[in-house]
């Protein structure tokens, strides 16, 4: 779990993912007061994504589902093009109605072989 020392802890499931699994989000403590929480999702390819959740009785939920198959994108034609890719390092960032508690930020991986992998930053 990730504390941040006002009173409130987040923590995933596990740190490392393969493809299709369910990726479970928790807060908890004293800092989360009854209202909207925004979770932004940092994909290893730059795509973000939005979600909410809401705070009740000083915890919340939230889940996602890794992809389902690699995607692997790119065009030969166009030299500029990159290579996008599912595998690679996730980035979370939480906040609240009361605005961002330092630090509120959590990583996770996706990998080919989740097992005898592991999360270096």
């Amino acid at each position: 779990p990730l504390d941040l020392g006002v009173g409130v802890t987040y923590q995933l499931n596990k740190q490392v993912f393969g493809l299709g699994e369910k990726v479970i989000l928790e807060g908890f403590g004293r800092g989360l007061s009854q209202g909207g929480i925004s979770i932004t999702l940092f994909k290893p390819g730059g795509d973000t994504d939005k979600f909410g959740a809401y705070a009740d009785n000083s915890r919340f939920s939230w889940s996602w589902m890794t992809p389902v198959a690699e995607k692997i994108h790119a065009d030969f034609n166009d030299p500029r093009s990159t290579l996008t890719t599912n595998y690679g390092v996730y980035r979370l960032v939480i906040e609240s109605s009361i605005g961002k508690v330092s630090g509120a930020e959590l990583f996770f991986k996706v990998s080919p072989n989740p097992d005898e992998d592991s999360l270096v930053l």
